[in-house]
């Protein structure tokens, strides 16, 4: 793809303004090959493509937001990386830095440009320096887009520098292509170690997105989330529809909670909130995005422990929604469920979550028998991920003594974190008390140091817990 096309694919239309388009480099080093002389080979590309060099930079919009973007073009001498493709990218990066613009680079490069000798290299510390400022020290967002082929100098410079890294599907990514390393090192290099998908697994970029959906999922990824400042900015759109965008600051330490608001029906809703102290719910979530609920689940769950907050579920229908549990007679005569369970829990431990479930004791049920009787009660616990009842020989006797002849069970084999008792008498159980087994982040790496949300759900009557 060239860089022309890559612009009209990203850049909203209408919106693109280009930068520095008369730069041309001059042959600095006079060099001369025995085909051509340097600067006729300039011409020719030139002329060939339509464009002064191999790189393509300017601001515009993606989807309304406002860009600076360099696209660089293999078809340009392989995207080599001169003298001339190093100042604009700099100055790109300068310019976002002043006014305060996310920045993209797409990167389709073999590396430096040898014509232009050590002028060429020392782009690589000339561009990583304008990074830095604006990484670092403007603490602006930066995403590099790694497109097929990204070798050499580009690779080993500002292409993996991103705050977010994304690559496309099955390209090429290196620093010493695969030939140069086997007659150096007289290695075979295994096929497909240079791939994308290979480096994915091995940690070396954030993504591996389509081209169809690169805009989509760029546009989505301009919500600022910095720990370190403290702070959380936000684009939305304004009123009236799409011809005004918002910008939101928020400091973290008054984000409450992070909160799912899933309605079904004619009028469906799937909302991600921030719930900000003294500020009320702030929506996350584009009102075109169709999430289903598992995928809002993660997203708030990933911001969550981010932010080091609980997530709050505000599901019109709990059944429907997340295919959870829900109790008969769950309204406990208006008195709320209770639950104690300990502040704070080292790991791999044994604690006591105690679930009391309130009702007047005087009250009867209707037997099978016809005969009354006195109410049962059941109770339903969902811990988060990790979390799971405690086996028998980690319980204390006097933690046995509390639970007396309960048998509780998981909702699900692969739920073990769901746990359900009931129905059980009221009378002698209206406190129940699980013993529960805190997760080891050592052992367990899907599982973090942070705030935990408890989820408690109870009943009384017949007791029974539905699926």
């Amino acid at each position: 793809m060239s860089s022309s096309d890559r612009i009209e694919l990203s850049v909203d239309p209408g919106t693109w303004d280009p930068m520095d388009e008369d730069m041309v480099s001059l042959d600095p080093i006079e060099f001369h090959s025995e085909e051509e002389p340097y600067k006729d080979r300039i011409d020719s590309y030139q002329r060939k493509t339509g464009l002064t060099e191999a790189v393509q930079t300017g601001i515009g919009q993606l989807n309304g937001i406002p860009i600076a973007i360099g696209v660089m073009d293999f078809q340009f001498m392989g995207g080599s990386m001169g003298s001339v493709v190093g100042e604009k990218i700099t100055r790109l990066i300068e310019y976002a830095t002043n006014k305060f613009l996310p920045l993209i680079i797409v990167c389709a490069s073999g590396g430096a440009r040898m014509q232009e000798g050590s002028l060429s290299l020392m782009q690589m510390a000339k561009i990583s320096s304008a990074l830095y400022d604006y990484q670092s020290n403007k603490k602006l967002f930066y995403v590099s887009i790694l497109t097929s082929p990204t070798t050499g100098g580009v690779t080993a410079s500002f292409g993996m520098l991103g705050d977010i890294i994304i690559a496309e599907p099955n390209a090429y990514i290196a620093f010493a292509g695969k030939r140069v390393i086997e007659q150096t090192l007289n290695k075979t290099v295994p096929e497909g170690s240079q791939a994308a998908e290979y480096l994915f697994q091995k940690g070396l970029f954030d993504l591996i997105v389509p081209r169809n959906l690169l805009k989509g999922a760029l546009s989505s990824g301009y919500d600022r989330f910095d720990r370190k400042e403290g702070i959380v900015c936000i684009f939305r759109w304004g009123f009236p529809g799409k011809n005004r965008r918002i910008f939101l600051r928020f400091l973290i330490k008054d984000i409450q909670s992070v909160r799912i608001e899933v309605k079904e029906g004619i009028y469906a809703r799937r909302v991600l909130y921030m719930e900000i102290r003294g500020q009320g719910a702030i929506p996350l979530t584009r009102t075109d995005e169709n999430l289903t609920p598992g995928e809002m689940e993660q997203k708030a769950a990933e911001l969550a422990y981010f932010l080091r907050v609980p997530i709050e579920q505000g599901y019109e229908n709990p059944r429907e929604a997340t295919g959870r549990i829900v109790c008969a007679n769950c309204h406990l005569a208006n008195k709320p469920v209770d639950i104690e369970v300990p502040q704070a829990v080292l790991p791999d431990t044994v604690f006591e979550a105690v679930v009391r479930i309130p009702y007047d004791m005087q009250l009867k049920q209707v037997l099978a028998n016809g005969k009354k009787g006195a109410l049962n009660v059941g109770a339903v616990l969902i811990l988060p991920e990790g979390f799971e009842l405690a086996p028998p020989d980690r319980i204390s006797p006097e933690m046995k003594e509390k639970i007396g002849n309960l048998s509780f069970q998981s909702y699900r084999p692969n739920k073990k974190n769901i746990l359900v008792i009931g129905p059980v008498p009221g009378q002698k159980y209206s406190e129940i008390t699980f013993p529960i087994l805190s997760p080891d982040p050592a052992t367990k790496k899907d599982v973090h140091f942070l705030k935990y949300p408890i989820y408690v759900g109870g009943n009384r009557g017949r007791g029974q817990i539905y699926p």
